[in-house]
């Protein structure tokens, strides 16, 4: 997604991203894209990162977040994640 790319080049990171399959909803639950996302950085621009995706204006989940040492200060963060999406076929417009 163009937007987490942007978002990662802005914080000076290396981010590994690719998407998985696309669910249809539940009642529960809407549309979405499964994702691996992982990310290589300093962790204040790791965190900087999340926040702005947290605040954005697209619905995306992480579950599974892993953060990992890769060296004096570098770290990775390996996760999954959903992007939910308005389906077609659920739109009433």
């Amino acid at each position: 997604m163009a937007f987490l790319e942007d978002r990662a080049n802005v914080h000076h990171l290396e981010q590994f991203f690719t998407f998985g399959a696309e669910i249809q909803g539940t009642a529960e639950e809407p549309d979405y894209i499964a994702f691996n996302l992982s990310l290589t950085g300093g962790l204040l621009d790791l965190v900087d990162y999340l926040v702005e995706v947290e605040s954005s204006p697209y619905l995306i989940s992480f579950s599974g977040l892993e953060i990992v040492s890769k060296g004096k200060n570098v770290f990775q963060i390996n996760t999954v994640g959903k992007m939910y999406i308005q389906s077609n076929a659920t739109s009433t417009q």
